[in-house]
């Protein structure tokens, strides 16, 4: 277990090697990862780059929307029960 006592040694934690955090590929800001589809699709400056699959409801490459969109191969998204 690691001590956090100094803000610098928490900061390294939070860049390096926090599992909960990751970098928005397309900003770079750092996000929790279970808000990364909400981020990408409604709170990065680059969300107009992304469009929400009406199937599987993740965040998409525009780029790659129509493939993604075509394949049918992600899973449909279910609610939490």
């Amino acid at each position: 277990e690691e001590a956090f006592h100094d803000s610098e040694k928490l900061d390294l934690h939070y860049v390096i090697s926090c599992l909960m955090l990751t970098n928005c590929n397309a900003c770079g800001q750092i996000i929790e990862v279970s808000a990364l589809n909400a981020h990408l699709l409604k709170e990065c400056v680059k969300k107009e780059d992304y469009k929400q699959c009406k199937r599987c409801k993740e965040s998409i490459s525009a780029e790659i929307y129509d493939e993604h969109t075509s394949a049918l191969a992600c899973a449909p998204w279910k609610p939490a029960s």
